[in-house]
């Protein structure tokens, strides 16, 4: 086990001294006479900040509820007139957390991940399309977003201890449960208080602004959830599983999104499959979702959207037209592609060059990764990020076979499992910089370090013939 920085405990002691508790009074007194609501907010921040000292993955745990609740930054939050919004404020805090922490103990800021050299190549294509772009400032924000995220991958990567994994991931799945607990109780009247004609348009989107790219978020989170607390044997591990089941199809059958619905069909022979040493979990939490489903979704509504995957042409008898327009933005993106195969438009810049025009004259997004990518980058982006996708896939596939303990073994399948729910919503969005996947996708890289699952694999597809030592952790094994 990693001994901790001895600055630890000087911190502690600093804490329990009699000038410091005098220096923290006077404080809160000072604030409370300019608003009565900061010293709630310093003592709050005093306990984070001793927390993150004591523990330094608990920035990384705040950094994810930051980016699970407030997908794109999109809140009005801002501080001393910044656009600070919740999720970079987290992410932030986990780095400046990380930055301290390194330089005190003199341990690596970032290590190189298995997909360090995909996601290089993919910011050079992002560079070389904007550009040879006519409205470079479009794309830029693009670039910065993925090389930023990027780096949050890395950062994660170097930053969890192996024995903070499982502690972190049940933090991370009551973080999870509660949050989606609010949505199902709160968002309820969103999709249940109207007339059946416009109910099924009515769709919850959680913590997002997009009932869809809400289902994407729990459909990437949920399955590593669900593989750690498949083999934890913690107390809390079959309450926060128990929660998860129950919590996460609800979530998705609330949000009325048809990829979402599909994805999680897709993905479930695999859940089943982490469950099958507890399958009347299982069994719990599908008839409790039966039982409660009438209290918080319009069943009626339910049936009708989902019955336009069968019948499409209800969809325009309703008077909407997501699937028609979804169709001319994926004929208008071939044409892009078509006719800018070398370097494509230029990142960012799908929308002006669309030939669909939507209702009111706005231009669209493509709604579908792989097109927009595509007819964006041209002919290197797609070859780029194939590159990361080939990597991905071989890391997840690796952590979901060759990791060395059964509880590693079972959230590297759970790994694998977010990976293919991810890439099936990339049909239907645009998800080149989704956070909370760079933020999985660190996890997973990392888990998969742990497990001693990144060895390469040799020419005929089996094990490598020779596997470096790496020091037992005991923690990980059981995951008490």
């Amino acid at each position: 086990m990693n001994q901790r920085p001895t600055f630890i405990e000087a911190g502690r002691r600093a804490v329990l001294s009699t000038p410091f508790a005098f220096a923290l009074a006077v404080m809160f007194g000072a604030g409370a006479m300019v608003e009565s609501w900061l010293p709630a907010a310093l003592l709050v921040g005093v306990i984070v900040a001793y927390a993150s000292v004591s523990r330094p993955t608990i920035p990384i745990a705040l950094a994810f509820l930051g980016i699970l609740l407030d997908s794109r930054g999109m809140t009005s939050l801002r501080i001393f007139g910044l656009p600070l919004t919740l999720s970079k404020a987290m992410v932030l805090f986990a780095v400046g957390s990380h930055l301290l922490n390194a330089l005190v103990s003199r341990k690596r800021l970032f290590s190189v991940t298995p997909m360090t050299t995909g996601f290089f190549a993919i910011i050079c294509t992002m560079v070389m399309s904007l550009i040879t772009a006519i409205m470079p400032s479009w794309g830029y924000m693009d670039t910065i977003g993925v090389l930023m995220l990027a780096l949050m991958v890395h950062l994660i990567y170097e930053a969890i201890p192996d024995e903070d994994i499982p502690w972190l991931l049940r933090l991370m799945s009551a973080m999870t449960v509660g949050v989606l607990l609010w949505t199902l109780a709160t968002q309820r009247k969103e999709g249940f208080y109207v007339t059946l004609d416009h109910a099924w348009q009515q769709r919850t989107s959680g913590a997002y602004d997009d009932p869809n790219a809400w289902s994407t978020a729990l459909l990437v989170v949920c399955p590593m959830l669900i593989g750690a607390l498949a083999r934890d044997k913690h107390w809390s591990a079959t309450f926060l599983l128990l929660g998860v089941l129950f919590t996460f199809p609800a979530a998705i059958l609330q949000s009325m999104s048809r990829a979402g619905l599909l994805a999680m069909v897709v993905i479930s022979p695999g859940i089943v499959y982490l469950l099958r040493d507890r399958r009347w979990l299982l069994a719990t939490a599908g008839v409790g979702l039966l039982a409660a489903a009438p209290l918080f979704i319009n069943l009626d509504a339910l049936s009708l959207r989902y019955s336009t995957l069968l019948n499409p042409t209800l969809e325009a008898d309703l008077g909407h037209g997501s699937l028609s327009e979804r169709r001319a933005l994926l004929e208008a993106g071939v044409k892009i592609f078509l006719e800018n195969p070398v370097l494509g438009v230029g990142t960012g810049l799908f929308r002006i060059h669309a030939s669909y025009v939507s209702a009111g004259q706005v231009w669209k997004i493509a709604h579908n990764s792989y097109i927009n990518v595509a007819a964006e980058q041209g002919i290197p982006g797609i070859l780029s990020h194939l590159f990361l996708g080939y990597q991905l896939y071989v890391a997840a596939w690796n952590a979901a076979n060759r990791s060395r303990t059964p509880y590693t073994l079972s959230l590297g399948q759970g790994f694998l499992l977010s990976i293919l729910a991810f890439s099936a919503m990339a049909f239907t969005l645009n998800l080149v910089t989704f956070a909370i996947a760079y933020f999985m996708l660190g996890l997973g890289l990392r888990v998969a370090r742990a497990g001693g699952a990144e060895q390469a694999w040799v020419r005929d597809g089996s094990a490598p013939a020779t596997t470096p030592e790496i020091r037992p952790r005991p923690k990980l094994v059981e995951a008490k």
